[in-house]
């Protein structure tokens, strides 16, 4: 029989953020497909240290999440984790492929049905 060497345990956001990149969920629309990444608290946390113009989310952002939670979370961007944050991969972003109609290899394979 199979046995894991470590259980599974279902962590918080929190307690991932530092070692799981983030989500990404890609949407199909008639628009074409987005890809789409979602912001966790450290990745929040960067933009807000990052954004010179509001400084006063800094102290939005440590009464929502807590000194303990932010202190933790500074001091892992501080040291450079986790490894995405501040690149373009934890950026929100989305791909944009328009539809200009069937592909050459749907024509074909309608042609040869």
């Amino acid at each position: 029989s199979f046995q894991m060497a470590f259980p599974i345990i279902s962590l918080g956001e929190f307690a991932t953020q530092h070692l799981i990149p983030q989500r990404r969920i890609i949407c199909l629309t008639n628009a074409g497909i987005h890809i789409v990444a979602k912001l966790r608290p450290i990745d929040i946390l960067y933009r807000v240290l990052t954004d010179n113009e509001h400084p006063q989310l800094v102290g939005y952002f440590f009464k929502n999440y807590g000194s303990v939670e932010t202190c933790s979370m500074c001091f892992s961007i501080a040291i450079g984790y986790p490894e995405d944050i501040g690149t373009r991969r934890s950026n929100i972003g989305s791909i944009n492929i328009r539809h200009t109609g069937p592909s050459r290899a749907v024509k074909e394979a309608a042609i040869d049905a």
